[in-house]
């Protein structure tokens, strides 16, 4: 578990999986004005 703090706008990076598979990542902003976009390559 961890915590990531979002103070500016900019590209967050926030996990590194190192094989391919099935995995959850939950995101949640309990104070909102938030936009979450997924990016990926490979």
């Amino acid at each position: 578990d961890g915590e990531v703090t979002i103070d500016i706008d900019r590209l967050y990076h926030l996990i590194t999986i190192p094989q391919a598979g099935r995995h959850i990542l939950r995101l949640e902003f309990p104070e909102g004005g938030v936009e979450a976009y997924a990016f990926t390559f490979g």
